[in-house]
């Protein structure tokens, strides 16, 4: 604003065209637009009738015009609202834009989605937007979040080998039935795995869709299982998870099949968190979203933690979540 008002050069004179059914949906854009260093000079339409709707700009006429327009004027940039407008028009305001030197943006169409979702590819020759991108869908940093994964798991499993072998041993002596629980949970993309825990219960739940939740105080946790439960060592076996691949060491919590079904009728973007693995603990988890998912809010929360992780992953956010998933004193604690 401190330049603008001094009249520096730094500002690029700007020329917007819009059909007339547009150009009054311009006007929000041409406010932010001044902040971003562009001095909006006029506008020109299909129609050029000079005023729609109250919005008013220094040069209004047609778009058959502009090669006039362009003569009489410095244009630095033209900015081009492909809505509305046909190939033909926008063709023709390139090409007539070409002749005189003077660059050309293009403002595609978008009425329904919001556009700072969006980032822009280029496959051959065409243009294509991509909705929700991940820092993920770099296949580097693909590589060096499974790294890091696999080394990791693999470290704890042979730093832990006796802490595996005396949880197993107790729990073969206080309750009969298996050493681990592996219910069937959906993992990236939808693919369905075994999610490996220690037993913490009595055998009485449906091995594949868990369909029983935990409650308070639930009487077929074992002795040993709720010390197992309160600590999280329970969650020790899911490194073998991570070393298959299933899993990763940070993402969004696998979730019951028949708990995904229900979230996906009532939490708005849910199946989002499909795009990565999911991991033994998350930044849901680490910001107090872990636990029951009874109340509507414990249930967007804990998903809109998720899809901020997804959008802004970081190697050093995976360490901080480690950081604090062993030593945040604020976290809820599973039952």
């Amino acid at each position: 604003k401190y330049l603008k008002k001094r009249g520096s050069n730094l500002f690029s004179d700007t020329l917007v065209i819009s059909s007339s059914n547009e150009l009054a949906k311009m006007k929000r854009f041409r406010n932010f637009m001044s902040h971003y260093g562009y001095n909006i000079v006029g506008c020109l339409e299909d129609k050029g009738n000079g005023k729609i709707n109250g919005f008013e700009l220094g040069i209004m006429g047609k778009i058959t015009e502009l090669p006039e327009v362009l003569s009489t004027h410095s244009i630095d940039e033209i900015f081009i609202a492909m809505a509305a407008l046909d190939r033909e028009q926008i063709t023709e305001t390139i090409q007539v834009a070409d002749t005189f030197g003077v660059r050309v943006k293009l403002i595609p169409e978008n009425p329904i989605l919001v556009a700072n979702s969006f980032k822009t590819i280029t496959i051959g020759e065409l243009a294509v937007f991509k909705h929700r991108q991940s820092p993920l869908d770099n296949f580097n940093k693909t590589i060096i979040k499974r790294m890091f994964d696999f080394c990791f798991a693999l470290t704890i499993i042979i730093l832990f080998a006796p802490v595996y072998l005396i949880i197993g041993l107790i729990i073969k002596l206080d309750t009969r039935g298996p050493l681990f629980y592996a219910p069937y949970r959906k993992g990236e993309g939808g693919k369905t795995f075994k999610c490996y825990k220690f037993r913490t219960m009595r055998v009485c739940d449906n091995p594949v869709d868990g369909t029983k939740s935990t409650i308070m105080n639930d009487p077929r946790i074992t002795r040993i299982g709720r010390f197992l439960r309160k600590t999280d060592l329970d969650e020790l076996p899911q490194f073998f998870n991570v070393l298959k691949g299933e899993m990763s060491v940070i993402g969004p919590r696998p979730h019951r099949i028949n708990l995904q079904n229900d979230f996906r009728k009532s939490v708005n973007n849910y199946m989002v968190r499909s795009y990565v693995k999911p991991g033994i603990t998350g930044w849901a988890q680490v910001n107090g979203w872990r636990g029951p998912t009874v109340t509507e809010e414990q249930k967007k929360e804990r998903v809109n933690h998720d899809l901020w992780y997804i959008e802004n992953w970081s190697f050093w956010l995976d360490l901080k979540i480690i950081f604090l998933t062993l030593f945040g004193r604020h976290h809820k604690k599973a039952f």
